[in-house]
């Protein structure tokens, strides 16, 4: 660790490394801001939290940038417009901390799968500058407009695939980490 060597995202074949297809949709909401999930860019409108790293799979959809703000005090409100059934992949940053939406639980919330969106499809998927990692979930939504409202809290849109993309679950690899960030050294335990 100290000579910097940590690991890198892996690739085993050609599949790994294609990228989700992109399902159209509109941005209706002004307030927000579409980009490309890539190295560099900002994720949010008002916070200069830049990617650092990002699996393949990800690679170049096109996510739609909140204002974290926004969505720590009051939460985000996101109108958009589906051509086509799809999944809308949200990244939850693994934090326990108010100002980052939580992964809803079954417990506390009888309606937290309705959406499928529970299960992590893609494990420690982003890296971002002076954040914990991301874990991405998919979460099914019908043809039409909707009103994305997940509660208080920011979180990342990554983008929308279509809904016949099947998802399976994939593991990260971390590529830029601090000390508060490796939670590859702990895998089955939870950070506090």
């Amino acid at each position: 660790m100290k000579a910097g060597n940590l690991p890198k995202f892996t690739a085993v074949n050609d599949e790994e490394i294609s990228t989700l297809p992109q399902a159209p949709f509109k941005l209706i909401s002004e307030q927000c801001e579409l980009y490309e999930i890539k190295k560099g860019n900002r994720v949010f409108i008002d916070k200069d939290y830049k990617i650092q790293d990002v699996i393949p799979k990800l690679h170049g959809l096109t996510g739609i940038r909140i204002s974290s703000a926004d969505a720590a005090t009051k939460g985000a409100e996101i109108k958009i417009e589906l051509e086509e059934d799809s999944q809308i992949l949200i990244g939850y940053i693994k934090e326990k901390a108010e100002k980052w939406l939580q992964v809803p639980e079954l417990e506390t919330n009888a309606h937290a799968d309705d959406r499928g969106g529970l299960a992590v499809r893609f494990k420690n998927a982003v890296t971002i500058k002076g954040c914990p990692s991301v874990d991405v979930h998919a979460f099914q939504y019908e043809k039409g407009v909707h009103e994305l409202y997940f509660g208080t809290g920011s979180y990342l849109v990554i983008g929308v695939i279509p809904k016949n993309v099947k998802l399976e679950f994939k593991q990260g690899r971390l590529t830029s980490e601090s000390l508060q960030t490796l939670d590859w050294l702990y895998q089955g335990e939870e950070r506090g």
